[in-house]
């Protein structure tokens, strides 16, 4: 959900599963993206997405500190990884880089890092996505 939420098919056919698991990513939604999607700087971090290349966008709040990149690969079944450069960090600063979808670790990145080398994601799987979070570690350095 990169945007205005909206529901489009009939929800009553889902089991307990299907609800519950709709229910958190709306909390997620709601507590996390929304406030980065109203507020935070967008930066298009990729290529014009066209369902084949991976395609990246990245929010971040240099007020709160938090930001969010969501990874997307395309349909390409010759590159399951993917390094996104990404803007609006301080270089000198550290962040924890959370993968919400547990496609990779946690992870403590220098600013200067995730600006010039990229961030990496690796998705095996084409047509899957993952949204990774940005929290600067205040005082870290």
């Amino acid at each position: 959900m990169m945007g205005w939420l909206t529901v489009m098919i009939d929800t009553t056919s889902w089991d307990a599963q299907q609800h519950a698991a709709a229910k958190e990513d709306l909390q997620l939604y709601k507590t996390q993206l929304r406030p980065l999607i109203r507020d935070a700087d967008l930066y298009h971090i990729s290529e014009r997405a066209d369902g084949v290349r991976w395609d990246g966008m990245e929010y971040f709040d240099p007020r709160s500190r938090r930001g969010v990149v969501y990874a997307f690969r395309g349909s390409t079944r010759t590159e399951a990884e993917h390094k996104f450069l990404l803007h609006g960090l301080k270089q000198a600063s550290r962040y924890h880089v959370g993968f919400h979808d547990h496609s990779a670790s946690d992870k403590i990145l220098d600013g200067h890092e995730l600006m010039s080398t990229g961030l990496h994601v690796r998705l095996p799987i084409a047509n899957s996505s993952e949204i990774v979070f940005l929290e600067e570690l205040v005082g870290s350095r």
